[in-house]
């Protein structure tokens, strides 16, 4: 089955039409300053990336380093989720 296949498949199957043109991502950062410039690189990619995509992007960012980033680009995040203090955290549901 094709992606757009599959899309038309799920659409039919939940009864309801897809939202067209949106775009959502994740976006992972860190909230420690421990890893140089990687939330800059990633939140520019991000920008440069949703950027390229039709429609309005709806973002959530992973960690408050790359939040601050994306606003600060004019993409702010719809939301903000924090990231794991410890390997045990990663894993509690």
């Amino acid at each position: 089955m094709l992606p757009g296949e599959r899309a038309g498949a799920l659409r039919r199957k939940r009864g309801k039409p897809a939202v067209a043109g949106g775009i959502g991502a994740v976006v992972f950062g860190s909230d420690q300053g421990l890893v140089g410039q990687f939330n800059d690189v990633v939140a520019d990619y991000a920008v440069k990336a949703l950027a390229a995509l039709p429609g309005k992007p709806r973002v959530w960012a992973v960690g408050e380093r790359v939040h601050a980033r994306l606003a600060d680009a004019g993409v702010p995040p719809m939301g903000l989720f924090a990231v794991p203090n410890s390997v045990k955290a990663i894993t509690l549901s």
